[in-house]
């Protein structure tokens, strides 16, 4: 570890592919490169991640908002601090507006020298930023289908999926992410969410709206993709009455389930539902799901814009993540 240097025979990954449930086998993006690492190298990945957790934990360098790979946090902490907002909102008589963002190939696409840059700009000792910087260096991987081996190709970009420091390297890749005042910040690893709340809608488009642009300039500088179609939308509001709203943004994409990090908001599966979680152990009364759906008769509201339509030749990462979304209340 003194001297910086991470073994080159320890730095060849076996990725075996495994289809993501319900995808299609056919579809080489259905599938989640697993990285089987040597033996060595994830001792020496152990040790490395102890001394960089040690560090991180002693200067506070994680951002609060982030749950994920984190000592005694979980997808369940996260998802109840998202109901507490909620439910204080319904206190205040006010509804709750989210966009849940999820970033594309998120382990496969960070940026390396962009990473280091971080570690540099978070003071990270310096053997351990040589470590890592070596650990990038030169790596390589081979694809095993059943009992054939692929040949070795270059890895350029990612931290490997089944590596030890791999997570918290991507913890620290999106640290700096965007806040803003009037919104909450949720993430899980990449899952990523931001809510708003007030009693007028219109204030809630706007606040979202506000942080979205600001997430948009962050996710094309450090070079993130967004995964448009696990980007969702979602209202909660204790109205008894429905609130009919449209977003007119992506013209294609028509999601009807909504999930909360791992958790689906999919209503007429009760056993797994946010809705029946708030109803039966917080006492929520009514909870309102935005189901984001294609509509050939949009409502005849004004729309409330989240990130308007850009030409089709402009990068836009965040963007056109739904069409119309119509606003529901449970009875």
């Amino acid at each position: 570890m003194t001297l910086g240097h991470f073994p080159t025979r320890w730095k060849t990954a076996t990725v075996v592919p495994i289809l993501k449930p319900g995808k299609d086998p056919t579809d080489t993006t259905s599938y989640r490169p697993i990285s089987l690492l040597p033996s060595l190298s994830k001792i020496a990945e152990h040790l490395i991640l102890k001394r960089l957790n040690n560090y991180l934990k002693e200067n506070n360098v994680l951002c609060p908002e982030q749950f994920g790979f984190r000592e005694k946090l979980s997808t369940s902490h996260q998802l109840i601090r998202v109901v507490e907002y909620v439910t204080e909102g319904f206190a205040n008589k006010q509804k709750t507006g989210a966009v849940f963002l999820d970033i594309q190939k998120a382990f496969d696409r960070v940026w390396q020298d962009g990473l280091i840059h971080k570690l540099i700009h978070y003071k990270t000792p310096s053997y351990l930023i040589k470590l890592i910087d070596s650990y990038f260096l030169e790596r390589k991987f081979a694809v095993r289908v059943k009992n054939e081996l692929s040949s070795t190709k270059n890895i350029n970009a990612g931290v490997a999926q089944g590596s030890k420091i791999g997570p918290t390297l991507f913890a620290l890749y999106i640290n700096d992410i965007p806040k803003q005042f009037n919104t909450l910040l949720c993430m899980y690893a990449d899952d990523t969410a931001i809510l708003a709340r007030n009693k007028n809608p219109n204030y809630i488009q706007i606040a979202l709206n506000r942080h979205l642009k600001a997430l948009e300039d962050w996710f094309i500088k450090w070079k993130i993709e967004i995964n448009v179609s696990k980007t969702e939308a979602i209202m909660f509001t204790n109205a008894r009455r429905a609130i009919p709203v449209s977003i007119p943004l992506h013209p294609f994409l028509f999601i009807t389930p909504c999930r909360v990090l791992p958790k689906p908001l999919d209503v007429p599966d009760q056993q797994t539902s946010l809705v029946r979680f708030l109803i039966e152990e917080l006492g929520v009364p009514h909870i309102a799901i935005t189901t984001i759906q294609h509509d050939s008769q949009p409502v005849n509201l004004p729309p409330f814009p989240l990130l308007p339509h850009r030409d089709s030749n402009q990068q836009n990462p965040v963007a056109q993540i739904v069409k119309y979304s119509t606003y529901h209340t449970g009875d």
